[in-house]
C-alpha cells in the first residue's frame, strides 16, 4: 500500500500546503503527484518501510517531514530522504532506526 490509493484519496486538485496522512497503513512512500507546493507532510503512526528514491522530483518545496512512529529499521532506508532539496525537518522517532547510536554521525 502507498501514500496515493484510493483509501486515502490521492489529492489531485489544488495544492495545499501541509498533507496528514497520519494513522493508516502505508507502508511506502511512493506514487506522489507533482505537488510543488507541498512543505509539509505528517506520515506518523504508519508501517513505513521504504521510501522512494526520488521522492525530491516529486516533493521539491517539502521542508517538514514527520515519520514518527513507522517501521524504519536501516540507515539505508532513509537515504532517498537526500534528494528533498529543501528538507530542515525530519521527526523519525520512534522508529527502530532512533534505538540504534548510529544515526546522530549518519545525518
Amino acid at each position: 500500500q502507498n501514500c496515493c490509493n484510493r483509501k486515502l484519496g490521492c489529492y489531485r486538485g489544488p495544492i495545499r500546503y501541509h498533507r496528514y496522512l497520519s494513522d493508516n497503513e502505508i507502508v511506502k512512500l511512493d506514487n506522489f503527484p507533482y505537488l510543488k507546493r507541498l512543505g509539509t507532510l505528517l506520515i506518523n503512526k504508519n508501517r513505513v518501510t521504504r521510501i522512494n528514491p526520488n521522492i525530491g522530483e516529486f516533493l521539491p518545496s517539502l521542508h517538514t517531514l514527520v515519520l514518527t512512529n513507522n517501521r524504519l529499521v536501516t540507515l539505508v532506508k532513509i537515504d532517498p530522504l537526500s534528494s528533498l532539496p529543501k528538507l530542515q525537518f525530519l521527526s523519525l522517532l520512534d522508529n527502530n532506526i532512533t534505538k540504534k547510536n548510529l544515526i546522530l554521525g549518519y545525518m
